[in-house]
């Protein structure tokens, strides 16, 4: 169960009021779970709510000092978990990372839970709640005060009109919950050209606009552009990798779906995808009917590379909604493109857009990828914290909380 910030949940007859909420992922095991930040109202002290949503499990916790378990507690889950998303006044960014463990006493009703941040280690300890006991009750009265008495909420609230004047003014906020790769990649004429004749508005499908998908190219190389991307967005991706061969980079932002990979012509054989060692592995990865590769690869005509770079970009909609081979792009990027979007971004799209059609009904290909930490998104931790840095600097300092 979803809740939003700035509501009041009754827990087991108590009220609160939601600060702020994080989704995590443990991407080794697959789980996926939201954490709220909440305040008491009667005695203002603060507790999280977390929401196991594989288990559909409730705990209410709280911080302590101690940092070892209780006695006859025993240790339940261990890993890794990364921040995929976040909202409100929490003191975490989009892709940082934390060991965790969790315990459980001998009824498995009492949890205790260490999280070790690369800045500080914090211990909890909490206790499991039923589903009967928690009340969503709607937008707190507590929005509706003064800016002299509203406190933590006040200024999550001014926080969030500051964002919406950004958007609404057309310059697009890449801090957080909204990016616009397109505004970006505009303004830097120099370096990147929209593509004209990719018909874009073609590849659109019921459910995404013409305006969904568009395509750049820019004569960088595929590193030095999705780097690039990545400085534009100031570190603000949610996941970045790159093929095993190389020539594809797949960037996911909050709202945005990023591509960017060597030109291969028309036909997509401009660069021979049959020297590809794992190009005959890989073929059985999507549906042949899913993609408009050549039916013989092997007998297809190799043509020179076109010594340019294309970037696609488009809703995670559109990418959610279609399975449309990326403009110009070999087969094996379009495998890339369908696996890294199932892989990272359609278990939570799946949620936000089940109204829609999925272009992955059918999807028979592999489903994971190395969940380790590539090297573009080590790159997208430094230009972030680089960023956080400056504008600390410069007075406008972070959220706090974690």
């Amino acid at each position: 169960m979803h809740f939003d910030v700035g509501n009041d949940l009754s827990i087991q007859g108590v009220r609160y009021l939601i600060l702020g909420s994080i989704l995590y992922e443990d991407r080794a095991q697959g789980d996926e779970w939201e954490e709220y930040r909440l305040l008491n109202h009667e005695k203002r002290t603060e507790s999280w709510l977390s929401y196991d949503t594989g288990n559909e499990e409730y705990e209410m916790s709280f911080a302590v000092s101690t940092p070892t378990p209780p006695e006859g507690f025993t240790l339940v889950d261990s890993g890794t978990q990364v921040v995929r998303g976040c909202g409100g006044d929490v003191d975490v960014d989009q892709g940082e990372t934390a060991q965790y463990e969790t315990w459980e006493d001998a009824e498995g009703e009492h949890t205790y839970s260490v999280e070790r941040w690369s800045d500080e280690t914090e211990y909890s300890r909490g206790m499991y709640v039923q589903s009967t006991d928690i009340m969503d009750l709607g937008p707190s009265p507590d929005a509706k005060r003064s800016k002299k008495g509203a406190g933590v909420f006040g200024v999550v609230c001014a926080l969030c009109l500051g964002l919406f004047a950004l958007i609404f003014a057309g310059i697009g906020s890449i801090d957080g919950k909204y990016t616009d790769v397109n505004k970006l990649l505009s303004a830097d004429s120099l370096n990147y050209t929209l593509v004209e004749d990719s018909d874009a508005a073609s590849s659109s499908t019921p459910e995404s606009g013409s305006n969904d998908v568009t395509v750049y190219t820019t004569q960088m190389s595929v590193d030095d552009a999705s780097k690039d991307i990545i400085n534009k967005l100031e570190g603000n991706v949610t996941s970045a990798k790159e093929d095993d061969d190389k020539r594809t980079v797949a960037i996911l932002t909050n709202n945005e779906y990023v591509l960017v990979y060597e030109d291969a012509g028309e036909d997509g054989m401009a660069i021979d995808d049959t020297e590809d060692p794992d190009a005959s592995k890989n073929s059985d990865a999507v549906d042949a009917s899913q993609a408009s590769a050549p039916a013989d690869a092997a007998a297809a005509e190799t043509k020179p590379a076109l010594g340019r770079t294309l970037v696609q970009v488009s809703s995670r909609q559109y990418a959610y909604s279609t399975d449309r081979r990326p403009y110009h792009s070999r087969y094996h990027s379009y495998l890339w493109y369908r696996l890294f979007y199932r892989a990272r971004a359609f278990s939570e799209d799946n949620k936000k857009y089940m109204n829609s059609e999925s272009s992955y009904s059918n999807y028979n290909g592999e489903t994971s990828v190395d969940s380790s930490s590539s090297s573009y998104e080590t790159y997208a931790d430094s230009i972030r914290q680089q960023s956080a840095a400056a504008k600390s600097s410069s007075g406008g300092g972070t959220s706090h909380g974690k």
